[in-house]
C-alpha cells in the first residue's frame, strides 16, 4: 500500500484483502495469521493517514464483499466466505475502535446539510466507522446509532445508522426499525429501504422475520419494487438464503411459484439467483436443486422462467 495515486491505492488495498481473505477460506480454521497482521498493519497506516480524503479511506476501508470472493472460489462454501469476512471486520473493529471513534466524532458536520463532494465524503466516513463499531456489539456504539438516527437531518445519516444495528436482535434495532417505518410508511420508496435493510440482516433469526416480512400489511407481492426489495437483497444474504437446512431456498422457490402466476417477468429475473446451484458446496447445491425441481413442477410455468430452469439441470 505504498501507493500515492488515491485508485491504485484503493486498488491494492482492495487486492491485499482479497489476498488475505482467500487464503483464509482455503485455511483449515479462521483464525489470526501472520498474513492477517500484515492486513491489520497495513489498515492502520490508512486510518493514521491525514491526507487521504475522506471518501477514499471509507472505500479502502470498505472489505471485498462476499458475492466477489465467490466469483474465486471452487466450490463455493458460502458459510465460509461469510465467515472470514466477519472475522475481519471484528479483527479491524477491535484493533482499530479508538481510531474509528475519533475518525467518527472528527466527521460530524454541523450547519446545514450540504451535498458537496466533501460533505458526502465525510459522511459515507462517518457511517463507515460506525458500522465497525458497532460490529463490537457494546452497548455504547447502539446507543450511538440510536442518536445519529434520532439527530439525522438527511437520509444518508439516518439509513445508515439503521443499517449499522440490523444484524443484531437487540431493543435499540427493534426501536430504529419502528420509528423508520412509523416515519415512512407512506413513501413507498423509502418504504422498499426498510424492508431492504431487514433482509440484509444477519441477526441469528434473519430468515423467520424475513418470512414474516413477507406476511406485513405493507408487502404486495403484486408490486414489483417492493418484492424486489424484499427478494432481491435475500439473495446476498448468507444465513438467510443458504440456511443449512434449505429453509431459506424453500422460501424463494415459493416466491417464485407465487410470482410466476402474477408476474413471469419479475419471476425470471428472480429465479437467476438459483441457476448457480452446481458452484455451491454440494450440501447447499443439492437443497437449491431440489427447489428447481419443485418449480419445475409448476402448471402452467412461464416459458422463460423453464427455460432458464432447464438450462441450470443441462435439460433439453
Amino acid at each position: 500500500l505504498c501507493e500515492t495515486d488515491p485508485f491504485n491505492q484503493w486498488d491494492a488495498a482492495q487486492q491485499f484483502a482479497s489476498q488475505v481473505m482467500l487464503e483464509l477460506i482455503a485455511a483449515d480454521s479462521i483464525e489470526n495469521s501472520a498474513e492477517v497482521e500484515g492486513m491489520l498493519a497495513a489498515w492502520g497506516a490508512l486510518l493514521a493517514d491525514d491526507q487521504i480524503e475522506a471518501a477514499m479511506l471509507a472505500e479502502m476501508l470498505a472489505l471485498p464483499d462476499e458475492d466477489y470472493l465467490a466469483e474465486m472460489c471452487t466450490p463455493v462454501d458460502v458459510h465460509k466466505i461469510h465467515a472470514v469476512r466477519e472475522f475481519l471486520r471484528e479483527q479491524l473493529a477491535t484493533r482499530f475502535e479508538q481510531r474509528f471513534k475519533a475518525l467518527y466524532e472528527a466527521s460530524q458536520q454541523s450547519g446545514d446539510y450540504e451535498i458537496t463532494p466533501q460533505a458526502v465524503g465525510q459522511r459515507r466516513l462517518k457511517n463507515m466507522c460506525l458500522s465497525y463499531l458497532t460490529q463490537l456489539g457494546k452497548p455504547d456504539y447502539f446507543e450511538l446509532a440510536r442518536q445519529q438516527f434520532e439527530a439525522a437531518d438527511n437520509m444518508t445519516d439516518q439509513f445508515s445508522s439503521l443499517r449499522a444495528v440490523k444484524d443484531d436482535d437487540n431493543a435499540t434495532r427493534a426501536q430504529m426499525l419502528d420509528a423508520f417505518y412509523k416515519q415512512w410508511q407512506d413513501e413507498p420508496l423509502v418504504l422498499n429501504k426498510w424492508f431492504g435493510v431487514q433482509a440484509e440482516s444477519d441477526a441469528p433469526n434473519a430468515l423467520d422475520d424475513i418470512i414474516k416480512l413477507a406476511e406485513h400489511p405493507a408487502f404486495n407481492i403484486k408490486n414489483p419494487n417492493r418484492v424486489r426489495s424484499l427478494l432481491g437483497p435475500l439473495q446476498s444474504n448468507t444465513r438467510a438464503f443458504h440456511e443449512p437446512s434449505g429453509r431459506g431456498y424453500a422460501f424463494y422457490a415459493d416466491k417464485i411459484i407465487e410470482l410466476d402466476s402474477l408476474n413471469p417477468l419479475t419471476a425470471s429475473r428472480l429465479v437467476d439467483a438459483l441457476l448457480g446451484w452446481k458452484k455451491l458446496t454440494p450440501e447447499l447445491g443439492e437443497l437449491m436443486k431440489q427447489q428447481i425441481q419443485r418449480i419445475q413442477q409448476k402448471p402452467d410455468l412461464s416459458d422463460d422462467v423453464a427455460e432458464k430452469l432447464a438450462a441450470s439441470l443441462g435439460q433439453e
